[in-house]
């Protein structure tokens, strides 16, 4: 069984936050790494100032 990795971020304005339109996004862009066969092996919060701007990502596709 061969697994690949592969690291993305999701940033968006920390002064802003996590809004509807963010999360949607957000959601939108992991599926797109699901429908490639990559599932979410980590998950990192990314701050600036002490707010949240993004999430640090490690994706897995096992083959």
């Amino acid at each position: 069984m061969i697994k690949k990795y592969k690291t993305a971020a999701y940033h968006f304005d920390s002064e802003k936050g996590l809004t509807n339109e963010v999360i949607n996004s957000i959601d939108e862009w992991l599926n797109s790494w699901l429908a490639a066969g990559y599932f979410v092996d980590k998950i990192s919060e990314i701050t600036k100032e002490g707010k949240t701007c993004g999430y640090f990502y490690v994706f897995k596709q096992v083959d």
